[in-house]
């Protein structure tokens, strides 16, 4: 009976120190895990910058785009009405 009970103790103290030592490495990856968790959050800050100052950009563009297409606008209107007032010179003429 005596030898039943060390036994019993025996695996109950090898059932515990395998139970500490799955804790101590749950623990460890955890850790790991939260350091993982901290770099993709700072990679999705840094792309949000990223995205951001592409916005910048394209908004910067598409003003200069506009800003040409007046410019060419403007001078195919000038070029017209020269070459209309060239017409009207030669036709008086």
């Amino acid at each position: 009976m005596l030898a039943a009970a060390w036994l019993t103790a025996g695996a109950t103290a090898g059932l515990l120190f395998g139970a500490i030592i799955r804790a101590w490495y749950a623990h460890k990856a955890f850790g790991t895990q939260a350091g993982h968790l901290d770099l993709l959050k700072q990679q999705r800050e840094d792309e949000q910058g990223l995205r951001k100052q592409e916005v910048t950009v394209l908004s910067l563009r598409a003003q200069e785009m506009r800003d040409l297409r007046a410019g060419r606008e403007s001078v195919d209107g000038l070029v017209s009405a020269v070459a209309a007032a060239a017409a009207a010179i030669a036709a008086s003429g």
